[in-house]
């Protein structure tokens, strides 16, 4: 996978730029508000509204920021599974007749289709996913060290309790993982010779045949 981020290094710094801007300014609303509330609490007229003005601007801005950062990690996740898919074809392709025959053309379709998307779901979403909600977790708690020392030691207690659960069943999902492609390449062989037979099962109505060892 770092092949692929190195080839679009680019890319891949806005999004990363364009996460980390729109992660801290969600964070920033917090102590936005806080401003606004104090202000208000004063009753100083003047002031709130330069900074409901002030408020107007972030937000329009923050929004800038989290357009773009959904439009780079769109783009760069279409380019990284384009090169993938092509690099497995390619590979396909560069097999020989006996290396070739070895798997079903299915296993060849699964691989390529289900395989590669299944990258994308278990991978590249959820790598962008950690570094957005990675920056706002560090930020977040600076503030809450910041505001309340034994807060703060509380809530990293009550988290580290939440790491450890999918840390420890982390193998077992692996291996269902690893499971699950089998069963997908299974399934697509299984599709791939009912559509392929289309005309022997309706010449000799085999459709609820068919339908039955579908629905296993």
């Amino acid at each position: 996978m770092k092949h692929y981020m190195k080839q679009n290094k680019l890319l891949f710094s806005l999004t990363v730029i364009t996460s980390a801007a729109g992660s801290l300014g969600y964070v920033g609303i917090a102590l936005l508000l806080q401003r606004l509330l104090d202000i208000a609490v004063t009753k100083n007229a003047g002031e709130f509204a330069d900074m409901v003005l002030f408020s107007l601007g972030y937000f329009v801005l923050l929004g800038a920021f989290l357009y773009l950062q959904a439009l780079f990690c769109k783009k760069i996740i279409y380019k990284i599974m384009r090169q993938m898919r092509l690099d497995v074809f390619q590979g396909v392709l560069n097999r020989d007749f006996a290396e070739f025959g070895r798997k079903k053309t299915a296993d060849y379709i699964s691989a390529i289709v289900n395989d590669v998307k299944i990258v994308e779901d278990s991978f590249l979403i959820p790598f962008f996913e950690v570094v957005q909600y990675g920056i706002i977790f560090a930020s977040s708690l600076g503030l809450m060290i910041y505001f309340d020392l034994l807060v703060t030691l509380c809530a990293l207690a009550c988290i580290a309790v939440l790491f450890l659960v999918p840390g420890l069943i982390g193998r077992a999902l692996e291996k269902r993982q690893t499971v699950f492609s089998q069963e997908l390449s299974d399934f697509t062989a299984v599709l791939k010779d009912i559509l392929f037979g289309f005309e022997i099962i309706k010449s000799y109505s085999m459709q609820a045949y068919i339908l039955s060892k579908f629905t296993r």
